[in-house]
């Protein structure tokens, strides 16, 4: 290969070529607002639940804290897996507009929990929602990353999925660190939720308009359909078992 050639090939294979795929773009777009959006909420659920911590002088604040954590954490240790078939098997594009009209959902349901209630239910309360919250989003990821290479030529999944990890690492920082303060801080708690769910609502319409993405036919074995989703986790946990690199 000439050094032109090479030349003309990188450009091709760069993050700018990729943009230049308005398929890729809009899809890029989602990944990024909903991502910040998931951030923001778990900043503002973190001062909501210090907020009921500090209204009623619980006791066991720093407890109270934590199990929020884990309630927006925990979907990833129990459907991870579960996910990746699920993204497999689907129909990717309306599935992640489902999820995204889900995550608006979740998102009302906090607005729903009032103060005047026991500090107690509104706790159990905000970790309930938060869990669902979390599924939708465990979810969401392994879909949308399962479409990138559907609407991206193969020379370019390099640089599509290089931009995507880095777009999920700096939506941590921008919606954690940056955004999620802010917002709070201007707006209030109450006006961030309401508008992650605009925000939610917007990114379910947009992906639609994503080339069409027909889910995988599919033959249900013997078992049926549970047995066929148990074997294909079991299928994937037995490839990363035997591959000493990904372990």
């Amino acid at each position: 290969m000439t050094a032109a050639a090479a030349r003309a090939n990188a450009r091709e294979d760069s993050i700018r070529a990729v943009l230049m795929n308005g398929a890729f773009l809009r899809l890029w777009v989602v990944q990024a607002l909903t991502q910040i959006a998931q951030n923001m909420i778990n900043f503002a659920l973190l001062l909501r639940v210090r907020e009921v911590v500090e209204t009623h002088n619980m006791t066991q604040g720093n407890t109270a804290i934590s199990l929020v954590i884990l309630a927006f954490s925990l979907p990833a240790v129990l459907f991870g897996p579960l996910a990746g078939v699920v993204a497999d098997r689907s129909n990717m594009r309306l599935l992640m507009a489902i999820l995204n009209v889900g995550r608006a959902i979740a998102v009302l349901m906090f607005l729903l929990i009032r103060p005047e209630w026991h500090p107690e239910s509104i706790l159990l309360a905000y970790y309930m929602v938060t869990f669902l919250f979390g599924i939708a989003g465990q979810f969401f990821a392994p879909v949308l990353g399962a479409t990138i290479p559907l609407i991206v030529p193969r020379h370019q999944l390099v640089s599509a999925n290089a931009l995507f990890n880095l777009t999920f690492t700096a939506a941590q920082l921008v919606g954690f660190a940056a955004a999620g303060p802010v917002f709070v801080k201007i707006f209030g708690i109450d006006n961030l939720f309401i508008g992650t769910v605009v925000l939610y609502l917007g990114c379910a319409a947009l992906v639609m308009t994503i080339p069409a993405t027909p889910a995988r036919a599919v033959k249900v074995q013997s078992g049926g359909l549970a047995q066929m989703v148990l074997n294909d986790i079991k299928e994937g946990l037995i490839y990363i078992l035997r591959d000493p690199q990904l372990m």
